[in-house]
This record gives C-alpha cells, sequence and structure tokens, in this order.
C-alpha cells in the first residue's frame, strides 16, 4: 500500500471496522431452510468473519430448536429482551416439548413498538434518538422470489405507507400489499385502514 492510500489514522479506522457489521441471509438450496448469517470485524484476525445466526443458549432451548434471529445496530440488547419477553410462551413450550422455537411477527413487533417510542427516537430524549422512520419489510421465499411491504406507519399523526423506508406521496400507485407491523394484518394496498385486512399472526414463516 502506497503512503498515499494509508489512513492517516488506523486505530480510528479499525475502531469504524469493528462496530461495522451485516447481516447476509437467504434461502440454501444445500441445507433446503432459510439461513442467516452475522459478518463481523474480527480484532484479533484482522480481518471480517461470518458466523450463523440463531438464539439458543439465552432461550434455554437446544441449538437444533434455535430461534432464527440476527440483530445488528443500535438498541440490540433492548430488543432482545423485548423480544424474549414477547416469545416468552413459545420459549417455555420449546424448553417442555424440545421443539423449535417458531416465530411469527413478534421481532417485527418489537422493532414497530421500538420505533414509535420516543425514548428511542427523541434525540432530546437520555437514549439520544438514535433509531426512527417506518421499518422496511421484505420476505424472502425460495426461487429467488422477494416480496417487499407498504408499511402502514404514522407521521406527525398522518397516516402514510413506508415502503423501503421511503414515504409514499398520496399521489403514487402501487400494487404490493399493505402490512400493519403491530398486529401482523396484511391489507391490499389503501391509503387508509379498511375492513380487507386478513390476519396472519399465527402462521410461522416456516410453513408459508
Amino acid at each position: 500500500m502506497s503512503e498515499h492510500t494509508k489512513t492517516p489514522y488506523p486505530e480510528v479506522f479499525e475502531d469504524e471496522l469493528t462496530i461495522t457489521s451485516f447481516l447476509f441471509g437467504g434461502w440454501s438450496w444445500r441445507a433446503s431452510k432459510f439461513m442467516i448469517w452475522r459478518i463481523f470485524y474480527d480484532r484479533s484476525l484482522k480481518k471480517y468473519v461470518s458466523a450463523k445466526a440463531g438464539i439458543w443458549k439465552s432461550f434455554g432451548v437446544k441449538e437444533a430448536d434455535a430461534a432464527e434471529l440476527a440483530f445488528i445496530g443500535d438498541y440490540t440488547g433492548e430488543l432482545f429482551k423485548r423480544i424474549g419477553d414477547k416469545l416468552e410462551d413459545k420459549i417455555t413450550r420449546a424448553r417442555t416439548e424440545n421443539t423449535a422455537v417458531l416465530l411469527d411477527y413478534e421481532p417485527l413487533v418489537v422493532l414497530a413498538e421500538m420505533l414509535s417510542d420516543p425514548e428511542f427516537t427523541d434525540r432530546r430524549k437520555e437514549r439520544r434518538g438514535a433509531i426512527g422512520g417506518g421499518p422496511q419489510v421484505t420476505k424472502v421465499y425460495p426461487f429467488l422470489r422477494t416480496m417487499s411491504y407498504a408499511v402502514e406507519w404514522d407521521v406527525g399523526g398522518k397516516f402514510v405507507y413506508v415502503l423501503k423506508g421511503r414515504v409514499i406521496s398520496d399521489f403514487e400507485l402501487f400494487t404490493v400489499p399493505g402490512l400493519n407491523p403491530f398486529d401482523g394484518s396484511v391489507r391490499k394496498p389503501v391509503k387508509e385502514a379498511d375492513k380487507d385486512a386478513v390476519p396472519v399472526i399465527g402462521y410461522s414463516h416456516y410453513e408459508e
């Protein structure tokens, strides 16, 4: 590496690497199931490494029965605690029956609750509001198929749809389904809540 391309503050650069991580996931044809990995920087190896995601020790279940979850970003400790509370009954059942911890929309519900809580979004609060905005939701299916959802959200007291992090304007047309992140109900795309909501809570992504 030439002198012109070397960073003047290598220790700062390495610190930034250690707090930079990624999630990589999708359908594995080899394993015939959905899988997800966390990619992070290992300071001792001085390179990025990967680790298969899944939570079992903290939930008191076997590794084979792990909940397929992975977190990166801000407030992950609080997110994990709240998801654990939300999954308490399922975790107890998994321990008793030696079965996997299957997920519905509990992680999304918890994320939506935190994204709408001023404690985590208001920069004037003690936690400095490091997160905010509507959640981005995309389902990944086998056969290279994905489906993004227009998330129902509230911005300044106004009902809106948020698609891939962007608020959809009133004049825009879209064909993807709408999703209420607080209860998992899916509806045809409209500009206000209607009677066509289809409740989907209770269906695991393993059963789709």
